[in-house]
């Protein structure tokens, strides 16, 4: 704003830059109100629901005609100060209580007028505000590729937030033009979330939810036709929303619009760590009207226990859907019959995480949107398992098709991937200072372990119940997360996954409004269920956004790869990119693309959660060629109590178990002479048979003689592995009933990996691993490992590629 003085007067000039213009046929409302009139303040509003505010001024002003009641008559000669000159604080408040809204409060307040015309001394008598009522504008922006700023801005007014709709690469050859180019509805053009997927990312991620963004123009080259060609120009179209349709999640506000739209706490912020945190709204419409719920952006907590940590849930009367852990843009969530959705966000994070923005809309007329305000989870009744059917989980990673939807029964694949649906909750609870002062968790089924779904501190006045402290819904709780967060990891990690735990009984302040403060808890209780591994397939299609896949696992579990294939899917009434279905044409990933499926199992494999690229092939289906559009992976969340270390000493007997290496997937650590050996013993006449799941030695020179995976049994002559990175074969096929496996490992540095499964031809296998003990040298170039030999000179560990000795040709191979 420049202010220019001159001739014993002012006038102020506003240098508008890059702001949206007033149309000339939006008519300007002007509201005033005198100082001292009650109530104190006025009242500006927009009586469409389709329009809101925008706020052009707001003038302090004194006026001598007092016959005008309480609008204090402004003339066109009152002495008038804009209200950003006199009280800058006011003004900004002004402009950001009303921009956006279709109605706000506007407190009427005095101020001094300083400026010359008026005279020294002198104060206010009204305010005046003037200001429009607009829709919200949907724009198209383009910028070439090569133009000096190589950026593109994009900007909404205050109180209004950018939504991208799409955006776009484009090849303009149209003359004449007098830009670098001139795009044009016959233009080939290609979207960004196809062809770029992180710069769209980069996009959402700067722009969604903001004022203004400043974005990178890129070029790429690629197909128009049959002719090559490079793209000149970068078109986004982005709405600017207004904060009038739009309700926090976590506020209490109301609000009735056919198109509309929720968020998060703060959002594009993430979410404020607030801990036992819950949140409501309620959607309704017309008895014959139906609900379309539309992420634009889901980025939910992805770490360590997100599931039981951050979830936002949606439930009709006959439908329900939860997410956690995962990022989705741009997706359908829900667009069936019911014309009554309930939303629920849960949050039990310390720190700042996650974050979301929803569209909801209705088939006609109007929907209500009530939100409540955000209320603290203190008690078991949290825990306390639904009446009516369980919530149903999305997997990260899966089909980002809601499950909300009704699927095509032909379809295949988008399995939820949860372990736990249809199994009960178990309650354990003990009371502090008995004897022993601890409890028990246990998971006696064939093939089942313990999944933690809470845990509480709890105090209980009544005595009678002996250990248990007869916990009630009426009595003062706490969960142990937000009490003693050390204690609650604990109990997750040591129990997650097994099938028996024992749990240490400690004392936890409980520190709510609700118990009072000096208190502490006379029992614990823990809920769990007892889940069994599932084998689940998840699919994603190529194109989409994210362009990875996600797969997920409890705590307690690992990830073990069944298969990955690319598809083709050409159903055509399909609401996705792609709906894979049972005769789609497919292959292996692990054939057609070795390095993408060795770099699944690299990501994966023994691991709680991963991401891996969506990638495509390009193929023959038949007699015809084909690029796929899909990739489908299938896996396993193996339970930690079904796998033994091989060098701790530990027993299990199992029909089907597996043995990983030291801190498998991270790489064995460095121990000079050390062997490690483990017996697998089947039932009388039945045989055994070993598959690697991965097998990674060490790789380099002399690598036959310092790391070596070797089988033995009576009468056969012995089996080594050494040298050669291989997965997912069969390592070992015993003739008897007892195979003695042992490892041999003389590297101080942290080298090679392996994950083994096993299995009996009948009855179960007895696993017994004993800790691991030292070893004498062997010979250079042995084959096999001798079990006993005597030397004169200590052991001297020498790198081994100071060694001359070249590489054996044996590189993994079985050997006798």
């Amino acid at each position: 704003m420049l202010l220019l003085w001159f001739m014993g007067f002012f006038t102020f000039v506003v240098v508008v830059h890059g702001q949206h213009q007033h149309a000339s046929n939006i008519k300007v409302i002007t509201r005033s109100r005198c100082f001292g009139i009650v109530p104190p303040h006025m009242k500006l509003e927009c009586t469409d629901p389709k329009h809101f505010m925008r706020v052009i001024s707001a003038v302090y002003g004194l006026s001598s005609d007092t016959a005008c009641g309480d609008l204090c008559c402004p003339q066109v000669n009152d002495c008038q100060v804009p209200v950003n000159m006199s009280r800058p604080e006011t003004h900004n408040q002004i402009f950001g209580q009303c921009s956006g809204q279709q109605e706000c409060i506007v407190l009427v307040e005095q101020a001094s007028l300083w400026s010359a015309p008026c005279g020294r001394g002198k104060y206010s008598n009204y305010l005046q505000v003037k200001y429009e009522c607009v829709k919200a504008e949907i724009t198209t922006q383009s910028n070439c590729y090569g133009e000096p700023s190589g950026t593109m801005h994009l900007y909404c007014e205050k109180g209004t937030f950018i939504n991208i709709k799409d955006a776009v690469y484009g090849r303009s050859n149209r003359t004449p033009c007098a830009r670098r180019c001139c795009p044009a509805e016959t233009d080939c053009v290609e979207k960004l979330l196809e062809k770029t997927p992180p710069l769209y990312t980069a996009i959402l991620g700067q722009c969604l939810g903001r004022a203004e963004c400043t974005i990178p123009v890129d070029k790429i080259s690629g197909m128009c036709g049959n002719q090559f060609h490079v793209s000149t120009y970068v078109n986004v179209t982005y709405e600017c929303v207004p904060v009038s349709i739009v309700n926090e999640v976590c506020m209490e506000g109301n609000n009735a619009i056919d198109v509309g739209y929720i968020q998060s706490e703060g959002y594009p912020a993430e979410v404020p760590g607030n801990n036992l945190r819950s949140c409501e709204c309620r959607l309704s419409t017309a008895k014959n009207s139906s609900i379309t719920i539309r992420a634009v952006d889901i980025n939910m907590y992805s770490g360590p226990g997100c599931r039981e940590h951050q979830e936002l849930a949606m439930f009709t009367k006959t439908d329900q859907a939860a997410y956690s852990c995962q990022h989705i843009t741009d997706t359908i969530l829900y667009n069936g019959p019911a014309n009554e959705l309930n939303m629920k966000f849960v949050n039990t994070l310390f720190s700042n995480e996650g974050k979301f923005w929803l569209e909801y809309s209705a088939s006609w007329g109007t929907v209500t949107v009530n939100c409540t305000s955000a209320i603290s989870i203190t008690t078991t009744t949290t825990l306390t398992p639904p009446v009516t059917q369980p919530m149903v989980k999305v997997d990260p990673g899966s089909s980002i098709r809601s499950i909300l939807i009704v699927p095509d029964p032909n379809t295949k694949g988008g399995d939820t991937g949860d372990q736990s649906q249809e199994e009960p909750w178990r309650y354990q609870s003990r009371c502090f200072g008995k004897s022993p002062p601890h409890m028990e968790l246990t998971c006696s089924e064939p093939k089942t372990f313990i999944k933690i779904q809470a845990a509480v501190y709890g105090l209980n006045t009544n005595d009678r119940c002996n250990d248990i402290c007869c916990p009630s819904n009426n009595d003062c709780q706490v969960h142990v997360n937000a009490s003693r967060p050390e204690s609650y990891k604990q109990i997750v990690d040591q129990c997650s996954g097994q099938t028996h735990c024992i749990v240490l009984v400690e004392q936890g302040e409980l520190w709510t409004a609700e118990c009072g403060r000096g208190k502490y808890s006379n029992y614990l209780m823990v809920a769990y269920q007892c889940v069994k591994a599932k084998v689940t397939t998840i699919s994603k299609c190529y194109g989409e956004y994210p362009p990875e896949m996600n797969l997920f696992c409890d705590i307690g579990t690992y990830i073990h790869i069944r298969d990955a294939i690319f598809g083709r899917s050409d159903y055509k009434p399909c609401p996705r990119r792609c709906c894979p279905r049972e005769d789609d044409c497919a292959e292996k990933v692990r054939t057609r693309n070795p390095g993408l499926y060795t770099a699944i199992l690299g990501q994966c494999l023994g691991r709680t959660q991963c991401s891996i690229p969506v990638e495509r092939l390009h193929g023959t289906c038949g007699s015809e060629f084909y690029n796929s559009n899909y990739m489908n992976i299938t896996y396993q969340c193996v339970p930690v109590s079904i796998v033994n270390d091989f060098c701790s000493k530990e027993d299990n007997m199992l029909d089907q178990g597996y043995i990983m290496s030291e801190k498998y997937p991270t790489k064995i650590p460095g121990n000079n002479l050390r062997q490690c050996k483990c017996v697998l013993t089947a039932p009388p006449a039945a045989t055994i048979a070993v598959r690697a799941i991965d097998f990674s030695p060490y790789n380099g020179t002399r690598c036959q003689d310092l790391q070596t995976l070797t089988f033995e049994e009576q009468r056969k002559p012995s089996s080594s592995f050494s040298c050669e990175h291989r997965v997912d074969f069969w390592m070992y096929n015993s003739t008897r009933n007892q195979v003695n496996v042992t490892f041999l490992n003389t590297l101080l540095g942290n080298v090679g990996q392996f994950w083994l499964e096993y299995t009996a031809s009948s009855g179960n296998v007895t696993l017994n691993c004993t800790e691991p003990v030292g070893v004498t040298t062997p010979k250079p170039g042995a084959t096999t490992i001798p079990t006993t030999q005597k030397v004169t000179q200590p052991y001297r560990y020498r790198n081994p590629d100071e060694s001359n000795t070249p590489r054996p040709t044996d590189t993994g191979k079985m050997i006798s």
